[in-house]
């Protein structure tokens, strides 16, 4: 098993998709640490909004805009939160998992809908992918091991199930964590 987390380097030998994926994984994880601060049904709005980059049929047809309003809903509910709940750096931290994710997600949209970009795109989904997972530091100890023991986890499966391409592609939906647990 991998002892670090993949580079973006790495994560851009995946399909867009898979990247994708990753990200919003780390997301959904690190999201336990905002529930009972940030409503449960806005924190799933937004990861379903992000997941559906990865998983959808059609990715040209997903609109941008409700991907990243449902990141920023995460933000907003969180800056109305009760001050005492809402002070924790360590928490503050883990919002910018959810826009990092909802920004690589934005650039598989628009790599999608327009093919000649998908260079540089895939350059600034891999980006964000690696500051999405990044907030598992802030998470005590333990809990960024297991985080991150994970995150390896989840890349190899996508590495193994989705490949390493050299050209940049957007692939597949991704469906390797259907039933899978955080």
């Amino acid at each position: 098993m991998r002892a670090s987390l993949p580079t973006a380097e790495e994560l851009e030998k995946l399909p867009m998709r898979a990247v994708v994926a990753y990200a919003a994984r780390a997301a959904r994880r690190l999201s336990r640490a905002l529930r009972g601060i940030v409503a449960d049904h806005i924190l799933d709005d937004a990861l379903r909004h992000i997941e559906s980059v990865a998983t959808a049929t059609v990715v040209p047809e997903l609109e941008q805009l409700h991907v990243i309003n449902a990141a920023r809903r995460v933000i907003d509910a969180y800056d109305e939160a009760s001050p005492l709940a809402a002070e924790s750096p360590e928490k503050f931290v883990i919002l910018f998992s959810f826009l990092q994710a909802a920004i690589a997600a934005t650039h598989a949209i628009e790599a999608a809908a327009n093919p000649g970009s998908a260079g540089d795109r895939m350059k600034r989904l891999a980006r964000a992918a690696v500051l999405a997972v990044r907030p598992i530091n802030a998470l005590g100890k333990s809990a960024a091991r297991s985080a991150t023991e994970a995150a390896c986890e989840d890349y190899e499966l996508l590495l193994s199930v989705y490949g390493r391409h050299d050209d940049v592609e957007l692939g597949e939906p991704v469906r390797c964590f259907e039933g899978k647990e955080e």
